[in-house]
């Protein structure tokens, strides 16, 4: 099924980036420094379509529990981990080889700065490093701009009326859910050059995790008249 995808990189984004990486983690809890990746999915999708995909199980390390009410919402267990997960090192491997790509990559995240907060820690733990040359569009970031509260994906998919897709909180299944959110944003406003590398954040409550380099960050009211792009260019002027 993954294979059979015809989701593309849009235009404008194409002439800058090879290569798109859509991709989501579940995680035992909300702290990228002490919690854990317990599933990581992915598509990396070219001109024509998905080239290759992952969706790996994760085990995790005896002293890592998983918040009851995050394993409410996932369905993951411990137990499940320990059947079906691979080594977290082993993991990363497989997503530092999917990494390895030429030409520049662009990532399209939910969240972003969580998701990337994981991986980042979990790369430093294997001494593996993102490429040099990578974008990345926080979707959230975008549908701040263009929605009012709430902004979850499965709010994004209920605002863009897509029918075949669902937010389970099931790696893969999200990935697919973004993917179509991602090319129903592009349908709708043809700007989503303007948020690459721009991560808005709540203005009381921050960030989680160490700002990424590269990334510009900026506090991003719900309800704003001005795009985040915009409030950015007129505060450097």
């Amino acid at each position: 099924m993954v294979s059979s995808l015809r989701f593309s990189i849009p235009t404008s984004l194409a002439k800058i980036y090879s290569q798109m990486i859509v991709l989501d983690v579940e995680t035992t809890n909300c702290n990228p420094e002490f919690d854990r990746i317990t599933e990581l999915a992915a598509l990396c999708i070219g001109s024509d379509g998905v080239d290759f995909s992952m969706d790996e199980y994760v085990q995790l390390p005896d002293d890592i529990e998983i918040d009851p009410e995050v394993e409410k919402i996932t369905g993951l267990t411990r137990e499940f981990l320990a059947m079906k997960g691979l080594p977290e090192s082993e993991v990363a491997r497989r997503f530092a080889l999917m990494l390895r790509i030429s030409g520049p990559i662009l990532f399209v995240i939910h969240n972003a700065q969580f998701d990337l907060s994981f991986l980042r820690n979990m790369f430093n733990r294997y001494g593996y490093f993102f490429p040099q040359k990578y974008g990345v569009i926080d979707t959230l970031t975008v549908f701040k701009d263009r929605f009012p509260y709430p902004h979850k994906l499965s709010d994004a998919i209920l605002y863009y009326k897509i029918d075949n897709v669902e937010n389970t909180h099931q790696a893969m299944d999200d990935v697919m859910a973004l993917c179509a959110v991602f090319s129903e944003m592009n349908l709708e406003k043809d700007d989503l050059a303007d948020y690459v590398n721009l991560f808005g954040y709540h203005p009381k409550y921050g960030y989680i995790g160490e700002k990424i380099p590269g990334i510009v960050y900026s506090p991003q009211d719900f309800n704003s008249p001005i795009r985040l792009p915009d409030i950015i260019k007129i505060r450097d002027l």
